[in-house]
């Protein structure tokens, strides 16, 4: 089994939202569900953006991870989210740090 995450972004100026209710179908479907943590809403376009990443474990077929695309999408869309990918992860990913990190120095040689 490979660990994967699927990353569902929720847009403050497009419409209602409902992130507890994503947050909560996405539970009963029986994702591990991180939301976003608050150190970072500085650094969104909106102040009602959100995020949450969904962490699953599963075969890293492309069936497979469509299928995950397609089953986080189904369960954030009311709610006002969008699946925007759904990859492989480290089995330590730690949620959110790849995206909102900052950018490493360049090592001098």
């Amino acid at each position: 089994m490979t660990a994967l995450m699927a990353l569902a972004a929720f847009g403050g100026d497009m419409r209602e939202l409902d992130v507890d209710a994503a947050a909560d179908g996405l539970r009963k479907a029986g994702y591990r569900v991180y939301r976003l943590p608050g150190k970072y809403s500085t650094l969104l376009a909106h102040p009602l953006d959100d995020f949450i990443e969904a962490h699953t474990e599963g075969d890293d077929s492309d069936k497979v991870i469509e299928a995950i695309f397609d089953e986080v999408n189904g369960i954030v869309d009311p709610y006002g989210g969008y699946c925007m990918e759904c990859s492989v992860v480290e089995r330590d990913h730690v949620p959110f740090v790849d995206i909102f990190a900052p950018e490493p120095l360049p090592v001098r040689k």
